[in-house]
Protein backbone atom coordinates (compact mmCIF):
# COMPACT_ATOMS: atom_id res chain seq x y z
CA UNK A 1 0.00 0.00 0.00
CA UNK A 2 1.22 3.79 -0.46
CA UNK A 3 -0.21 6.00 2.07
CA UNK A 4 -1.15 9.45 0.62
CA UNK A 5 -1.22 12.54 2.96
CA UNK A 6 -2.79 15.43 1.34
CA UNK A 7 -4.13 18.65 3.23
CA UNK A 8 -7.46 19.87 2.20
CA UNK A 9 -9.62 22.16 3.31
CA UNK A 10 -8.47 22.54 6.61
CA UNK A 11 -7.33 18.39 7.74
CA UNK A 12 -5.07 15.68 6.21
CA UNK A 13 -6.79 13.24 4.27
CA UNK A 14 -4.78 9.84 4.09
CA UNK A 15 -5.80 7.06 1.68
CA UNK A 16 -4.23 3.85 1.71
CA UNK A 17 -5.70 2.04 -1.07
CA UNK A 18 -7.37 2.88 -4.72
CA UNK A 19 -11.18 2.48 -3.51
CA UNK A 20 -10.47 4.85 -0.82
CA UNK A 21 -8.36 7.23 -3.08
CA UNK A 22 -11.62 7.26 -5.91
CA UNK A 23 -13.89 7.96 -2.91
CA UNK A 24 -12.03 11.00 -1.78
CA UNK A 25 -11.59 11.92 -5.39
CA UNK A 26 -15.40 12.08 -5.19
CA UNK A 27 -15.43 13.59 -1.68
CA UNK A 28 -13.29 16.41 -3.56
CA UNK A 29 -15.75 17.30 -6.23
CA UNK A 30 -17.86 18.12 -3.47
CA UNK A 31 -15.87 20.45 -1.62
CA UNK A 32 -15.00 22.13 -4.92
CA UNK A 33 -18.42 22.91 -6.07
CA UNK A 34 -19.30 23.88 -2.60
CA UNK A 35 -16.76 26.43 -2.70
CA UNK A 36 -17.86 27.44 -6.35
CA UNK A 37 -14.04 26.98 -7.79
CA UNK A 38 -13.62 27.88 -11.65
CA UNK A 39 -12.70 24.84 -13.83
CA UNK A 40 -9.37 26.25 -13.43
CA UNK A 41 -8.87 26.14 -9.46
CA UNK A 42 -10.99 23.46 -9.15
CA UNK A 43 -8.74 21.10 -11.98
CA UNK A 44 -5.87 22.33 -9.69
CA UNK A 45 -7.09 20.85 -6.69
CA UNK A 46 -7.27 17.19 -8.15
CA UNK A 47 -3.83 17.32 -10.01
CA UNK A 48 -2.03 18.39 -6.64
CA UNK A 49 -4.24 15.17 -5.01
CA UNK A 50 -3.75 12.79 -8.02
CA UNK A 51 0.03 13.80 -8.42
CA UNK A 52 0.27 12.45 -4.88
CA UNK A 53 -1.15 8.99 -5.49
CA UNK A 54 0.48 8.43 -8.67
CA UNK A 55 3.14 10.93 -9.62
CA UNK A 56 3.65 11.99 -13.03
CA UNK A 57 7.09 10.13 -15.24
CA UNK A 58 9.19 12.01 -17.60
CA UNK A 59 6.90 12.72 -20.77
CA UNK A 60 7.81 12.30 -24.20
CA UNK A 61 5.15 14.63 -25.64
CA UNK A 62 5.32 16.47 -28.50
CA UNK A 63 5.98 20.23 -27.59
CA UNK A 64 4.52 21.92 -30.40
CA UNK A 65 1.26 19.73 -30.51
CA UNK A 66 0.87 20.49 -26.61
CA UNK A 67 1.67 23.88 -27.59
CA UNK A 68 -1.14 23.58 -30.00
CA UNK A 69 -3.76 22.06 -28.27
CA UNK A 70 -3.44 24.65 -25.55
CA UNK A 71 -4.04 27.35 -27.96
CA UNK A 72 -6.27 25.81 -30.13
CA UNK A 73 -7.80 23.29 -28.09
CA UNK A 74 -6.96 20.86 -30.50
CA UNK A 75 -4.45 18.66 -32.53
CA UNK A 76 -3.87 15.94 -34.91
CA UNK A 77 -2.13 12.90 -33.78
CA UNK A 78 -0.31 10.13 -36.12
CA UNK A 79 -2.88 7.09 -36.76
CA UNK A 80 -3.25 4.83 -34.04
CA UNK A 81 -3.97 1.78 -36.21
CA UNK A 82 -2.88 0.33 -39.13
CA UNK A 83 -4.62 -0.55 -42.45
CA UNK A 84 -5.04 -4.00 -41.50
CA UNK A 85 -5.80 -3.10 -37.96
CA UNK A 86 -8.58 -1.26 -38.74
CA UNK A 87 -10.29 -3.18 -41.13
CA UNK A 88 -10.04 -5.59 -38.21
CA UNK A 89 -11.95 -3.55 -36.24
CA UNK A 90 -14.41 -3.28 -38.71
CA UNK A 91 -14.71 -6.72 -38.92
CA UNK A 92 -15.31 -8.04 -35.99
CA UNK A 93 -17.49 -5.01 -34.90
CA UNK A 94 -19.48 -6.06 -37.64
CA UNK A 95 -20.78 -9.24 -36.15
CA UNK A 96 -21.74 -7.05 -32.91
CA UNK A 97 -24.94 -5.48 -31.87
CA UNK A 98 -25.68 -2.00 -31.37
CA UNK A 99 -27.63 0.62 -29.65
CA UNK A 100 -30.08 3.48 -30.70
CA UNK A 101 -28.28 6.08 -29.63
CA UNK A 102 -24.38 8.18 -29.73
CA UNK A 103 -23.47 6.60 -26.09
CA UNK A 104 -24.40 2.96 -24.45
CA UNK A 105 -25.95 1.60 -22.96
CA UNK A 106 -29.75 2.19 -25.07
CA UNK A 107 -33.07 1.37 -25.18
CA UNK A 108 -32.79 -1.13 -27.99
CA UNK A 109 -30.45 -4.11 -28.95
CA UNK A 110 -29.99 -4.85 -33.09
CA UNK A 111 -27.60 -5.04 -36.11
CA UNK A 112 -27.05 -2.18 -37.61
CA UNK A 113 -28.27 -3.48 -41.22
CA UNK A 114 -31.68 -3.21 -38.62
CA UNK A 115 -31.36 0.11 -37.43
CA UNK A 116 -33.52 3.05 -37.67
CA UNK A 117 -31.94 5.51 -35.75
CA UNK A 118 -28.99 7.84 -37.24
CA UNK A 119 -26.49 7.10 -33.93
CA UNK A 120 -25.80 3.48 -33.02
CA UNK A 121 -23.33 2.73 -30.80
CA UNK A 122 -21.65 -0.42 -30.01
CA UNK A 123 -22.06 -1.81 -26.42
CA UNK A 124 -18.81 -1.55 -24.31
CA UNK A 125 -18.46 -5.37 -23.34
CA UNK A 126 -17.86 -5.70 -27.07
CA UNK A 127 -15.65 -2.65 -27.34
CA UNK A 128 -13.35 -3.43 -24.77
CA UNK A 129 -13.47 -7.24 -26.01
CA UNK A 130 -12.55 -5.95 -29.74
CA UNK A 131 -8.62 -6.44 -31.20
CA UNK A 132 -6.62 -2.97 -31.24
CA UNK A 133 -9.21 -0.32 -29.49
CA UNK A 134 -8.33 0.11 -25.66
CA UNK A 135 -4.22 -1.15 -27.11
CA UNK A 136 -4.66 2.45 -29.47
CA UNK A 137 -6.15 4.67 -26.17
CA UNK A 138 -2.53 3.66 -24.11
CA UNK A 139 -0.26 4.81 -27.07
CA UNK A 140 2.79 6.22 -25.18
CA UNK A 141 1.92 9.48 -27.90
CA UNK A 142 -1.84 9.64 -26.33
CA UNK A 143 -1.31 9.01 -22.64
CA UNK A 144 1.50 11.57 -22.66
CA UNK A 145 -0.05 14.12 -24.69
CA UNK A 146 -3.25 13.91 -22.04
CA UNK A 147 -0.74 13.39 -19.12
CA UNK A 148 0.66 16.87 -20.41
CA UNK A 149 -2.60 18.62 -20.71
CA UNK A 150 -4.12 17.47 -17.53
CA UNK A 151 -0.93 17.62 -15.68
CA UNK A 152 -1.29 14.45 -13.42
CA UNK A 153 -1.62 10.84 -14.86
CA UNK A 154 -4.86 10.69 -16.35
CA UNK A 155 -7.82 8.37 -15.99
CA UNK A 156 -9.82 6.71 -19.06
CA UNK A 157 -13.41 7.07 -18.44
CA UNK A 158 -14.99 7.34 -21.10
CA UNK A 159 -14.36 4.77 -24.45
CA UNK A 160 -16.69 4.25 -27.06
CA UNK A 161 -17.31 3.75 -30.78
CA UNK A 162 -20.59 4.70 -33.09
CA UNK A 163 -22.25 4.84 -36.38
CA UNK A 164 -23.63 7.67 -37.93
CA UNK A 165 -25.92 6.66 -40.52
CA UNK A 166 -26.73 8.14 -43.88
CA UNK A 167 -30.26 7.65 -43.90
CA UNK A 168 -32.57 6.32 -41.08
CA UNK A 169 -36.17 6.40 -40.47
CA UNK A 170 -36.72 6.59 -36.78
CA UNK A 171 -37.65 9.97 -35.98
CA UNK A 172 -41.44 11.34 -37.12
CA UNK A 173 -39.90 14.52 -38.57
CA UNK A 174 -37.70 11.94 -40.98
CA UNK A 175 -34.33 11.96 -42.11
CA UNK A 176 -33.55 15.38 -42.28
CA UNK A 177 -33.90 15.76 -39.11
CA UNK A 178 -30.54 16.99 -37.15
CA UNK A 179 -29.78 15.81 -33.75
CA UNK A 180 -28.65 17.40 -30.77
CA UNK A 181 -24.99 16.79 -30.83
CA UNK A 182 -24.83 17.86 -34.46
CA UNK A 183 -25.23 20.80 -33.11
CA UNK A 184 -22.60 23.03 -32.13
CA UNK A 185 -22.00 22.33 -27.88
CA UNK A 186 -19.92 22.26 -25.12
CA UNK A 187 -18.92 19.18 -23.02
CA UNK A 188 -19.01 19.32 -19.13
CA UNK A 189 -17.44 15.88 -18.64
CA UNK A 190 -15.27 17.63 -15.52
CA UNK A 191 -12.34 20.47 -14.87
CA UNK A 192 -10.10 19.41 -17.37
CA UNK A 193 -10.75 16.45 -20.03
CA UNK A 194 -9.27 15.23 -23.57
CA UNK A 195 -11.30 13.84 -25.90
CA UNK A 196 -9.46 11.66 -28.45
CA UNK A 197 -11.28 11.30 -31.84
CA UNK A 198 -10.17 8.35 -34.43
CA UNK A 199 -11.71 8.04 -37.81
CA UNK A 200 -12.60 4.38 -38.42
CA UNK A 201 -14.29 5.34 -42.04
CA UNK A 202 -13.05 7.93 -44.70
CA UNK A 203 -15.01 10.65 -44.05
CA UNK A 204 -15.59 14.07 -46.36
CA UNK A 205 -17.83 16.85 -46.84
CA UNK A 206 -20.57 14.41 -47.15
CA UNK A 207 -19.74 12.33 -44.48
CA UNK A 208 -20.56 14.90 -41.60
CA UNK A 209 -17.25 15.74 -40.46
CA UNK A 210 -16.56 16.70 -36.83
CA UNK A 211 -16.15 20.34 -36.50
CA UNK A 212 -14.80 22.42 -33.38
CA UNK A 213 -14.81 26.24 -32.97
CA UNK A 214 -11.02 27.10 -32.71
CA UNK A 215 -9.88 28.74 -28.98
CA UNK A 216 -13.42 28.16 -27.65
CA UNK A 217 -12.47 26.08 -25.05
CA UNK A 218 -10.49 28.78 -23.36
CA UNK A 219 -13.83 30.99 -22.84
CA UNK A 220 -16.92 31.01 -21.12
CA UNK A 221 -20.89 31.43 -22.24
CA UNK A 222 -22.52 30.33 -24.72
CA UNK A 223 -21.60 32.38 -27.72
CA UNK A 224 -18.87 31.39 -30.34
CA UNK A 225 -17.00 32.89 -33.35
CA UNK A 226 -18.25 30.43 -36.63
CA UNK A 227 -15.86 32.01 -38.35
CA UNK A 228 -12.91 30.14 -36.35
CA UNK A 229 -14.39 26.71 -37.08
CA UNK A 230 -12.16 23.88 -37.79
CA UNK A 231 -13.70 20.98 -39.98
CA UNK A 232 -11.93 17.57 -40.14
CA UNK A 233 -11.80 15.35 -43.06
CA UNK A 234 -9.80 12.59 -43.73
CA UNK A 235 -9.21 9.04 -44.80
CA UNK A 236 -9.96 6.22 -42.08
CA UNK A 237 -7.51 6.57 -39.10
CA UNK A 238 -7.38 10.25 -39.11
CA UNK A 239 -7.01 11.13 -35.26
CA UNK A 240 -7.85 14.09 -33.37
CA UNK A 241 -7.04 15.37 -29.83
CA UNK A 242 -9.53 18.22 -28.47
CA UNK A 243 -11.04 19.49 -25.57
CA UNK A 244 -14.40 19.56 -25.95
CA UNK A 245 -15.22 22.01 -23.40
CA UNK A 246 -14.82 23.84 -26.64
CA UNK A 247 -18.26 24.24 -29.20
CA UNK A 248 -17.78 21.60 -31.26
CA UNK A 249 -20.49 19.70 -33.53
CA UNK A 250 -20.27 15.68 -33.58
CA UNK A 251 -21.15 15.57 -37.65
CA UNK A 252 -21.26 19.07 -38.81
CA UNK A 253 -25.32 19.79 -38.68
CA UNK A 254 -25.69 18.08 -41.86
CA UNK A 255 -29.35 17.16 -42.71
CA UNK A 256 -28.79 14.76 -45.46
CA UNK A 257 -25.24 12.20 -45.74
CA UNK A 258 -24.33 10.27 -48.82
CA UNK A 259 -21.94 8.28 -46.69
CA UNK A 260 -22.13 6.59 -43.09
CA UNK A 261 -19.53 7.11 -40.82
CA UNK A 262 -17.76 5.28 -38.17
CA UNK A 263 -15.74 6.66 -35.03
CA UNK A 264 -13.86 5.71 -31.99
CA UNK A 265 -13.87 8.41 -28.99
CA UNK A 266 -12.36 7.41 -26.04
CA UNK A 267 -11.83 10.42 -23.04
CA UNK A 268 -9.84 11.15 -20.23
CA UNK A 269 -10.09 12.99 -17.23
CA UNK A 270 -9.61 13.86 -13.33
CA UNK A 271 -12.20 11.42 -11.89
CA UNK A 272 -14.99 9.20 -11.57
CA UNK A 273 -17.68 12.13 -13.65
CA UNK A 274 -20.64 11.73 -14.30
CA UNK A 275 -20.35 10.01 -18.16
CA UNK A 276 -18.15 7.51 -16.05
CA UNK A 277 -21.46 6.64 -13.51
CA UNK A 278 -23.50 6.19 -16.42
CA UNK A 279 -21.02 3.74 -18.91
CA UNK A 280 -18.97 2.37 -16.89
CA UNK A 281 -20.73 1.78 -13.51
CA UNK A 282 -18.08 -1.33 -12.79
CA UNK A 283 -14.87 -2.57 -14.21
CA UNK A 284 -14.66 -5.65 -16.35
CA UNK A 285 -12.89 -8.46 -15.17
CA UNK A 286 -9.62 -9.01 -17.01
CA UNK A 287 -10.73 -11.75 -18.66
CA UNK A 288 -13.34 -10.00 -20.60
CA UNK A 289 -11.29 -7.78 -22.09
CA UNK A 290 -8.33 -7.51 -25.47
CA UNK A 291 -5.53 -6.96 -23.49
CA UNK A 292 -2.95 -7.75 -26.12
CA UNK A 293 -0.40 -6.03 -26.32
CA UNK A 294 -0.84 -3.76 -23.15
CA UNK A 295 2.04 -3.82 -20.54
CA UNK A 296 -0.04 -3.21 -17.20
CA UNK A 297 2.68 -1.62 -15.42
CA UNK A 298 1.24 0.44 -12.22
CA UNK A 299 0.33 3.51 -13.76
CA UNK A 300 -1.30 2.07 -16.66
CA UNK A 301 -3.19 -0.01 -13.80
CA UNK A 302 -3.95 3.46 -12.53
CA UNK A 303 -5.23 4.84 -15.85
CA UNK A 304 -7.97 1.86 -17.06
CA UNK A 305 -9.59 1.03 -13.12
CA UNK A 306 -12.70 2.10 -14.14
CA UNK A 307 -12.49 -0.44 -17.62
CA UNK A 308 -10.54 -3.18 -15.88
CA UNK A 309 -11.20 -4.96 -12.77
CA UNK A 310 -7.00 -5.32 -11.87
CA UNK A 311 -7.65 -6.22 -8.09
CA UNK A 312 -5.24 -4.38 -5.56
CA UNK A 313 -2.24 -2.15 -7.44
CA UNK A 314 0.45 -0.42 -4.85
Amino acid sequence: MVEVQFWWNGETIIVKNKKQFDWELLRLSDEVKNKNLSRNQGALVFTRFINKRMPMEDSSCDVEKLKHLDQKGYVKLDNLFSKVELQEIIDVLSTKDVCNQHVPPGQKKFKIENSDNRFNSYFLEDILKCPHLLKACLEKEVVDLAQSYLGCVPTLYSINVYWMLKNFTGCSEGPDIISGIQKFHRDYDDYKFLCFFVYLTDVDDNSAPHLFIEGSHLTEGYSYDINKVKKFIGPMGTTVAEDTYGFHSGGSGAKELKNDRLVLWFRFGLHKNSPTLAQLPRPFHKSKVNCDGINFDEKTKFITRFCIDHGSYK
